[in-house]
């Protein structure tokens, strides 16, 4: 479990710090799970899984995906809305392993930018 919290943490782009305190815990805590030091709690998984959108089966014993919305569904999302443009699916890769509040201030940024570019 170490390594995918690991994993989890930096395919966010996150320090330990930052990680940590969007579940209320200490970066040192953090940092003794990844180490193998200390374990996580059953409350301490739920809030990763909570906060971070993974499923609890991925994070205890590796089983895929790592996501609620599996790889397939995302796919066949891009395919029914016609996304072609690999930068763009990128960026809602990106956004989908976003927290809400991220998720709101990409949001928000691109209504802005729609804005500007109506006129």
């Amino acid at each position: 479990m170490k390594n995918r919290i690991k994993k989890l943490r930096k395919s966010l782009d996150m320090t330990q710090a930052d990680f940590s305190s969007k579940i209320g815990l200490s970066r040192n805590f953090i940092a003794q799970i990844e180490t193998g030091a200390k374990v996580p709690s059953n409350r301490t998984i739920s809030d990763i899984c909570r906060e971070f959108n993974v499923r609890e089966e991925w994070l205890r014993n590796g089983e895929e995906p790592m996501n609620p919305d599996s790889d397939i569904e995302f796919a066949d999302l891009c395919f029914q809305i016609g996304l072609k443009d690999e930068r763009a699916r990128a960026v809602l890769e990106k956004y989908l392993k976003l927290n809400e509040e991220d998720k709101k201030l990409f949001m928000n940024l691109l209504e802005r930018l729609a804005k500007r570019a109506e006129g």
